[in-house]
């Protein structure tokens, strides 16, 4: 029996799959559907193979090439691109140019286009005229996220109408379905079918919706991350959501469009997406005891699609604020904290910042007046030309950065410095590793740390960072860098450390780098106990010193 095949589709939405999904991690689909054979509903035992796959790609590109004129006539085409998924040579014509009559063929050989011959000169052309080469046949190739097997599973048919439980593993060839299946935005459901005549492929392939979104908090429950006081976004939900697991907002300005007080005490999940900003949330003194998580650092990113504005802001008076496991990229030019300004009592830990960039002070974070940042990687992030102050972060105030990893960080400003973080006023930084940050302006310096005004830097590690003044590190004015190691780093004063004006370096290793014309250099009533270095020439402040107080 020869089978001309259709397909009528629909997918149990709303509680009913929630119910399902949240029984069991990896959930299962509650999936309906209908099928037909020769026009007539099909009746008896379906074979049925299942897959959720994208909405395709165009693997065809077409080819493309520039037309060379001698005098006022075509005499070569050059081939730019050779394009892909030809099976016959193209037609090629030219338009522009102000002459006329040019013709071409083009050559084909492994599905491109391989060469261009010139049969007709044309004539007339002031300029080359633009190469029209016809486009490829479409070749639309399928990501697949998951299927249920080698396998086919069988299922009741009843004149037409069937429905199987998708991942649910006590089926004959039935594979779970894993919540990283719906980290993707565009998620459909392929379906082949045998009613006798051999598996054929049902069309259209229908979207997943809602029951993505539900799969995807049921990886929320699953980790123990999702209770009664927890509510949900997803940045490919329908619009309209609650915030129930269900039914998540699609949107971050969920979390400040709400009545004051209505998320104090709760968690609000980022589940797996991209988010995007245009203006910063700003929480106000009405917030307290309120957590922004990602289901995990990777796979929850948020970008600012407005080079003036952070994502986060916590005014004066929040607190217990706490941002984790998100990974960031912002670009804030107007003011301090390119991805986040933080206020004392709220806490950034578990993120990664990625080429965050402040017109002022913190290219990833502004820590002020108390607020904590822990546990985070900062790449590439940096600060102003004129007077920015901490690469990575702006810590101020009694802030404090720890456990936190700084990669190729920088702050050129004019009279500020800490390429990876710059401490001051009392802020702390302490058991962070430092790699290959910079601070090259002409103020304070500190490739990996500018540490001032009673700020302290403790238990850190600084590896091939570079600054105009101090390669790892510069302390100054009552600023003090305590049990550190400085291998590699570079400057002009002070390879390793640079302290001046009441600075304090103690029980420190230092390795200085090539091109640097000492390992610590010192000014004014700075202090140095317990330093090792294996600079063991002449110049300098300090050449070879163990134990040594000035």
């Amino acid at each position: 029996m020869r089978a001309s095949l259709k397909s009528i589709f629909s997918l149990v939405m709303g509680v009913l799959v929630a119910n399902e999904v949240f029984a069991q991690v990896p959930g299962v689909i509650n999936y309906q559907g209908r099928v037909a054979v020769n026009g007539s509903n099909f009746d008896g035992t379906g074979l049925f193979q299942f897959a959720l796959v994208d909405g395709g790609t165009n693997a065809s590109r077409q080819a493309t090439a520039n037309a060379q004129l001698t005098a006022t006539f075509v005499t070569s085409v050059v081939v730019t691109d050779g394009g892909a998924g030809y099976v016959t040579p193209p037609a090629v014509s030219f338009t522009n140019g102000g002459g006329s009559g040019a013709v071409a063929n083009a050559l084909l050989g492994g599905g491109a286009v391989t060469g261009i011959v010139v049969t007709g000169a044309g004539g007339g052309y002031t300029s080359p005229p633009t190469v029209v080469i016809g486009a490829p046949p479409a070749s639309i190739v399928y990501q697949t996220f998951w299927s249920n097997g080698v396998g086919t599973v069988s299922a009741p048919v009843t004149k037409g109408l069937y429905s199987v439980l998708l991942g649910d593993t006590t089926l004959a060839n039935m594979a779970a379905i894993p919540v990283s299946a719906f980290t993707n935005t565009n998620v459909r459901l392929r379906v082949w079918f045998n009613g006798g005549s051999g598996l054929q492929q049902l069309s259209p392939d229908p979207r997943i919706a809602a029951v993505g979104y539900a799969m995807n908090v049921s990886g929320a429950v699953g980790a123990g991350l999702a209770d009664a006081n927890t509510f949900f976004i997803s940045s490919t939900a329908p619009a309209g959501g609650d915030g129930s697991m269900g039914r998540p907002w699609n949107s971050l300005y969920m979390l400040t469009n709400q009545p004051a007080g209505y998320l104090n005490g709760k968690t609000v999940l980022l589940l797996a997406g991209t988010y995007t900003t245009s203006a910063d949330l700003v929480f106000t003194n009405t917030y307290t005891n309120l957590t922004i998580k990602g289901m995990d650092a990777q796979n929850v990113c948020i970008v600012s699609t407005n080079n003036n504005y952070r994502i986060f802001t916590c005014t004066a008076g929040t607190t217990n604020i706490v941002f984790d496991s998100l990974t960031l990229t912002s670009t804030n030019s107007n003011d301090n904290g390119g991805a986040i300004w933080l206020q004392a009592g709220c806490t950034v830990q578990n993120c990664t910042f990625s080429k965050c960039y402040a017109g002022d002070n913190g290219g990833g974070v502004y820590c002020n007046f108390g607020g904590t940042v822990q546990n985070c990687i900062f790449n590439g992030n940096s600060t102003s030309t004129s007077i920015g102050f901490g690469g990575g972060v702006g810590c101020n105030s009694g802030g404090m950065v720890q456990n936190c990893t700084f990669n190729g960080n920088s702050a050129p400003g004019y009279n500020n410095g800490g390429g990876g973080v710059g401490c001051l006023n009392g802020g702390t930084v302490q058991n962070c590793i430092f790699n290959g940050n910079s601070a090259m302006g002409p103020g304070y310096g500190g490739g990996g740390v500018c540490c001032l005004n009673g700020g302290t830097v403790q238990n850190c590690t600084f590896n091939g960072n570079s600054g105009s003044s101090g390669g790892g590190a510069a302390c100054s004015y009552g600023g003090t860098i305590q049990n550190c190691t400085f291998n590699g780093n570079t400057s002009g004063y002070g390879g390793g450390v640079s302290s001046f004006e009441g600075g304090t370096v103690q029980n420190c290793s230092i390795i200085r780098g090539g091109g640097t014309t000492n390992s610590l250099y010192t000014y004014g009533a700075s202090k140095w106990m317990s330093v090792w270095t294996n600079d063991t020439s002449a110049s300098g402040f300090v050449t070879y010193t163990n134990s040594m107080n000035n």
